[in-house]
């Protein structure tokens, strides 16, 4: 099938692999960062494919005919179809590991594996959509959000819209009503959880034993393990979660909290050393960022590049993560 999606950009790294490698995603996402990061540091070629939340592509037949759940990011190579962030780096690391390809992972039946494992599945279950829209709605839980009241009055304003859209997907699409009824159930969960905010203050909370824990792995690399990584000497799977978690956190205003240097000294310094990586700045700084301001078109007026890509991008395949987790 030909990639529809709006644009399509070549990355390229160090040669590896056979430029088969196609990922439909949306730069924003935090599930897609997952994967792009381990793409650049796997030093992989890729073709990205822009699947445009904004313009809520994620739901239209070409896109869901690829990924029936109507989510990003999604791994295509040659006939095969690899859907789910945490289902891709498992693919990349179980095929793209050999040679001159860094592992992400330690071999399987090591010593190492099981504590790695360990780690990434105590960072996989942090609920980032909860967290995200939490503090949008709730904007008295954060202490320095990187966005004006005005835009994330209007990010939240957007959510009124997304169950509209779903039903005139559904006039035009019938064959689809079953996703996209689906999808309103999700997202109507997923409004009443962030507006809570009770439950936003616990998942707030937990993070904080999660980030304490994260904490004194860091504090335990000594002697021989004074130049590790999270939990191995390899920069690994969780660190490229806890990675995006902390960035996340950053973008939220919530550095004061989680990444004070009397409080997690070991964690800020992590922090800093990882923002040094060809991959983080690959990931971070060539594409908008999630907090990126509105921006006008003449010819449509206000646009949501960074608006819509929030709402849509975190609701559409984000509320279905955090439903896994509860």
């Amino acid at each position: 099938m030909a990639a529809q999606g709006s644009n399509i950009d070549k990355e390229t790294s160090s040669g590896n692999s056979n430029g088969s490698l196609e990922l439909y995603c949306w730069y924003s996402s935090f599930y897609s960062r997952k994967v792009l990061f381990a793409l650049h540091e796997k030093c992989l070629n890729f073709k990205s494919i822009i699947v445009d939340l904004s313009k809520i592509e994620q739901y239209q037949p070409w896109y869901l005919r690829l990924n029936p759940r109507g989510e990003v990011p999604t791994l295509k190579d040659g006939v095969k179809i690899i859907p789910d962030s945490g289902r891709i780096l498992d693919y990349l690391e179980d095929n793209f590991s050999n040679g001159n390809t860094p592992r992400l992972m330690p071999e399987k039946g090591t010593e190492e594996i099981q504590h790695v494992k360990k780690m990434r599945d105590l960072l996989v279950v942090v609920p980032i959509p909860l967290i995200t829209f939490g503090c949008l709605y709730h904007p008295d839980l954060t202490t320095d959000m990187k966005i004006s009241s005005c835009e994330r009055k209007k990010r939240l304003s957007f959510m009124s819209n997304i169950s509209n859209n779903l039903d005139q997907l559904m006039e035009k699409y019938p064959e689809f009503k079953e996703v996209y009824e689906e999808k309103k159930q999700r997202l109507q969960t997923f409004l009443s959880e962030f507006q809570d905010g009770n439950k936003v203050k616990t998942a707030l909370d937990n993070l904080e034993v999660t980030l304490d824990i994260v904490e004194q792995e860091l504090a335990s690399h000594t002697g021989d393990k004074s130049s590790w990584w999270l939990c191995w000497q390899n920069f690994a799977i969780p660190d490229i979660i806890l990675t995006l978690i902390l960035q996340r956190l950053s973008d939220l205003g919530l550095s004061n909290r989680y990444l004070i240097k009397d409080k997690r000294p070991h964690l800020s310094q992590y922090f800093k050393q990882v923002q040094e990586r060809e991959a983080y700045k690959k990931t971070f700084h060539q594409r908008a960022g999630f907090l990126c301001k509105i921006c006008c078109d003449k010819k449509r007026g206000v646009t949501a590049i960074g608006v819509v890509a929030v709402v849509v991008g975190v609701i559409a395949f984000g509320a279905l993560a955090y439903r896994r987790m509860k």
